[in-house]
């Protein structure tokens, strides 16, 4: 093997390696396509380059650097860029967020990709990432809330001395016994109401027709008495408006009946009852009487 020969291999093998290091760790991308994102953060909480970028834990790319960059205000920030596959597309509502693998893992950035009715990031977009709480933000506020706790817990036992807790039993036995006796008075009571609503259901579709019969009398007497007397046709009158007004005390009787309204809870009363039926049990036997004898109440004048 010649001397130009050997110069030869050497430098192929050089530029071989020197192409391999650029590939691995610089920005050269053989044979790979795909599209950059920025994402801007206040905090990465050791995120570093070439951490992995998933969607939905699948690996859809990596984060190619992680630099500090300055608004015009002088205030910092961090400027990731992020290298994504060709065929992965995300909504401009996306959210970037940096998470762990495990408690104390490797950084990587979690994409969420947005709803549908966004439209897509363009590349080389400039997007907000979510910031990661740091380990002194946790700290904190797990202790804030092991302070709140150790309070509540103070009060509970300040609370719930022997003393209290005696009370609080007697309290509970008390209530219990109440809902007892109301149970058991529901239970005693239940038959005699339903009872009583039967009953006067009952009376109630009696009354159209003695509203009915009152209807026939009237019209008798007007036919008995026409041209009489003025003060016959008084009464006459006074009968058959007396008929039109049972005819809707009946109505009103039957949804009375059926517990309805403040007169209805009424008439689950059992004395209401009793002082109702009696007194239709009356008008009864007052209409049966002036059929069979009209001139005891009625006063004949034949000229």
């Amino acid at each position: 093997m010649t001397k130009e020969k050997k110069w030869g291999i050497f430098v192929s093998i050089g530029v071989i390696l020197l192409f391999l290091v650029f590939f691995l760790f610089g920005e050269v991308k053989l044979f790979r396509e795909g599209y950059n994102i920025y994402v801007k953060y206040n905090f990465t909480g050791g995120l570093s380059e070439n951490a992995p970028v998933r969607l939905a834990g699948v690996n859809v790319g990596n984060v190619e650097k992680v630099k500090m960059q300055y608004t015009q205000k002088e205030q910092v920030y961090i400027l990731v860029k992020l290298w994504i596959k060709e065929d992965i597309k995300f909504r401009e509502n996306a959210r970037f967020y940096i998470n762990t693998l495990g408690l104390l893992g490797e950084k990587y950035v979690e994409i969420s990709p947005g709803s549908s009715k966004a439209p897509y990031l363009p590349e080389n977009a400039t997007v907000v990432g979510v910031d990661p709480l740091s380990t002194e933000e946790l700290y904190s506020k797990g202790k804030a809330l092991a302070d709140d706790l150790q309070e509540i817990l103070k009060t509970l036992r300040r609370l719930l001395n022997e003393e209290t807790f005696e009370v609080l039993v007697d309290s509970f036995k008390s209530v219990e016994n109440v809902m007892n006796q109301l149970d058991i008075m529901l239970k005693e009571n239940r038959s005699n109401i339903k009872r009583t609503t039967d009953n006067f259901r009952k009376s109630s579709e009696s009354l159209p027709e003695i509203a009915g019969n009152l209807r026939n009398i009237s019209d008798e007497l007007d036919k008995g008495f026409e041209g009489k007397s003025q003060k016959i046709s008084k009464i006459i009158e006074n009968v058959d408006k007396i008929a039109r007004n049972l005819e809707k005390l009946s109505k009103n009787m039957e949804e009375m009946g059926e517990g309805k309204g403040t007169a209805g809870k009424l008439m689950k009363n059992e004395e209401v009852y009793n002082n109702i039926n009696e007194a239709s049990k009356e008008l009864k036997d007052l209409i049966e009487d002036i059929k069979k004898n009209p001139k005891k109440y009625f006063e004949l004048k034949i000229f």
